[in-house]
C-alpha cells in the first residue's frame, strides 16, 4: 500500500511539472520522496518542481535548491530553510510560521498572502519580491535586504525586528509597521508615506 501511495505521489508531482511546462529533469523524484516521507530535503534539488499544497511542517530544507519552485498553499510551518535558494519561487498563501530562513535567497519570489508570523528572516535577500498582503507579524529581519521592494501593499510588519536591514528605495505605502524596530536600518530613498508608523522605533 505504501509503495502504491509513493508511486501516486511521484506521478502527481511529475504530472504537475509536465503540465506547467517546467523541465522534468530540473529536480529529482527521489528528493521529493525523501522530503514527503522523512521531511528531509537537505541540499536537495527541487528547482522548478510543482509542490503546490504540500504539507511538510518542520521539514529540513537547509541549503535546498527551490529556484522557481511552486509552493503555493504549502504548509512549511517551523521548517528549516537556512541558506535555501527560493529565488523566483511562488509561495502564494504558503504557511511559514516560525520557519527559519536565515540567509535564504528570496529574490523575485512571490509571497503574496503568505504567513510568516514569528519567522526568522535574518540576512535574507528579498530584492524584487512580491510581498503583497504578506504577514510578517513579529518576524526577525535583522540584517536582511528588502532593497527596492515596491509590491507590499497590505503587508503586516507589526512588531517586526528590522534592525540593520537594508530598506533603501523600498515603498511602504499601505504597510503596517506599527511597533516595528527599524534601529540602524538603511532607509535611504525609502517611501514611508501611507504606512502605519505607530510606535515605530529607530525613525
Amino acid at each position: 500500500m505504501k509503495g502504491k501511495l509513493l508511486f501516486v505521489i511521484t506521478a502527481l508531482v511529475l504530472l504537475g511539472l509536465y503540465s506547467s511546462g517546467r523541465p522534468i529533469e530540473a529536480f529529482s523524484p527521489t528528493n521529493v520522496e525523501r522530503l514527503i516521507y522523512l521531511k528531509d530535503g537537505t541540499g536537495g534539488d527541487f528547482s522548478g518542481a510543482d509542490l503546490t499544497g504540500i504539507a511538510i511542517p518542520r521539514a529540513n530544507l537547509v541549503n535546498a535548491n527551490l529556484r522557481e519552485a511552486v509552493l503555493d498553499q504549502a504548509d512549511l510551518r517551523r521548517a528549516d530553510l537556512r541558506d535555501a535558494d527560493l529565488s523566483g519561487a511562488d509561495l502564494i498563501g504558503a504557511i511559514l510560521t516560525d520557519a527559519t530562513l536565515h540567509r535564504a535567497i528570496l529574490e523575485n519570489s512571490n509571497l503574496t498572502n503568505a504567513n510568516l508570523e514569528d519567522a526568522i528572516l535574518t540576512k535574507v535577500n528579498l530584492a524584487g519580491a512580491n510581498l503583497t498582503g504578506t504577514n510578517f507579524f513579529k518576524a526577525n529581519f535583522r540584517g536582511a535586504s528588502l532593497k527596492g521592494v515596491v509590491r507590499m501593499q497590505g503587508a503586516n510588519f507589526r512588531i517586526a525586528q528590522l534592525q540593520g536591514a537594508d530598506l533603501s528605495d523600498t515603498d511602504f505605502a499601505g504597510v503596517d509597521l506599527s511597533y516595528a524596530d527599524l534601529s540602524g536600518a538603511n532607509l535611504e530613498g525609502a517611501k514611508l508615506d501611507g504606512a502605519n508608523l505607530t510606535g515605530v522605533k529607530g525613525l
